[in-house]
């Protein structure tokens, strides 16, 4: 219903009725009060949310009288149109056609929010986001979520505390690291007891072997081999870029607030799943690709990449036993045919070091001084010695 607001009139306007006649608008209010308003003294504007009302208005000496209308009533105004002034006609001319573009931006709304939608769904999903986000991420962030999952990681694990193959490892990693200095990261290295074979790296440079892994390398260029790839990740942000993908549009919030602490406890809770997050083939090529190139800078043999993962590639079909304790590696770094000739290929174009680095370690005695076999060999026998007594 139409509302009237005039000086000395309730201040939230009054219901009223409006009648159109051929020199204006008569209206009649409460108390049976009658006012005339006159085409070619009138104005008009919009009003209201999303402009839902006209407001027809005329000057008087006490103040303006008001008649507020819905946009529908513009079409009943259109035979008067011969009576308006000039001013109001081209009013009248400018509300109608602001009507239409209200009424086309008001049914494409949905379409257009799907739209939003829909690209908004692709930036996250094609990773565009992610990467996004992790440009502007500090190392000091990163090393804070490393920090935030290591606990998770250590406790689903017992830690290998050999000092011999600790010693051992630690030297591998420092000579990588060696090899390429001032990366901003401080790389350290874990030993972690399982049958399983594989290596991860959390974001800030912390590194974990797991102890399946050691016992199937032949030697330390092997273990170098792995260590350089997964020290690739962390330099080209793949891992950090993967977490953030898969942690979704809360990180994204998190950044554009600025809270660094939501974002730390929320990709911490998603590195802690070791393996968790998967990479893409070129971040696959990458690492493979730079981390050879830093297993022969430090003095390593660069054929190593290709004879341990042709090792790998062999041994998925040689049945479910061994393969079993492959899986975890082959699900998160998958071997190839194509893989392991491509390194073939970049190995050849660099020369092997004489002698290689760490050559000297006696590799066939330390890789197995931390396998899970070796605990339940010794738990059977201290069993058989308890018995015995």
């Amino acid at each position: 219903m139409p509302k009237l607001h005039r000086p000395g009139g309730p201040p939230r306007g009054e219901s009223c009725e409006v009648h159109l006649t051929r020199s204006g608008l008569a209206v009649t209010g409460e108390d049976d009060l009658r006012l005339s308003l006159p085409y070619e003294q009138m104005n008009g504007r919009v009003a209201g949310y999303e402009d839902a009302y006209v407001v027809l208005s005329i000057g008087t000496g006490e103040g303006p009288i008001e008649v507020w209308v819905t946009r529908d009533f513009m079409a009943e105004l259109a035979s008067h149109q011969a009576s308006f002034s000039p001013a109001f006609r081209r009013q009248y001319q400018a509300l109608v056609s602001s009507q239409r573009k209200g009424q086309t931006i008001r049914a494409l709304s949905p379409v257009v929010a799907l739209v939003i939608l829909a690209f908004m769904t692709w930036f996250v999903m094609s990773g565009r986001l992610a990467a996004t986000i992790v440009e502007g991420i500090p190392v000091a962030i990163e090393e804070a979520i490393g920090e935030a999952s290591e606990e998770d990681v250590r406790s689903d694990h017992v830690v290998c505390e050999d000092p011999a193959l600790v010693d051992a490892t630690e030297q591998i990693l420092a000579a990588l690291v060696q090899a390429r200095p001032n990366t901003g990261y401080n790389f350290s290295i874990t030993l972690l007891q399982s049958d399983a074979v594989n290596a991860y790296a959390l974001p800030g440079g912390r590194l974990f072997v797991l102890s399946g892994l050691l016992e199937a390398t032949a030697n330390p260029s092997e273990v170098a081999a792995v260590l350089g790839h997964e020290m690739q990740h962390v330099l080209g942000r793949h891992g950090l870029r993967g977490m953030v993908h898969r942690a979704g549009i809360g990180v994204a919030l998190g950044m554009m607030l600025g809270d660094s602490t939501e974002l730390i406890a929320l990709l911490g809770s998603v590195a802690g799943e070791l393996g968790a997050v998967e990479f893409s083939r070129d971040h696959e090529r990458e690492a493979d690709t730079v981390g050879l190139d830093l297993v022969a800078a430090a003095g390593f043999d660069p054929r190593a990449p290709a004879t341990f993962w042709g090792r790998i590639t062999e041994e998925k079909s040689k049945g479910e036993q061994e393969l079993e304790s492959l899986l975890s590696i082959v699900s998160t770094h998958p071997p190839s045919a194509e893989r392991n000739t491509r390194l073939m290929d970049l190995a050849s174009n660099r020369p092997t070091p004489s002698p290689v680095a760490l050559e000297h370690l006696d590799w066939e005695a330390l890789r197995g001084r931390c396998s899970v076999r070796n605990d339940i060999e010794v738990g059977q026998q201290r069993d058989k010695a308890v018995i015995a007594e």
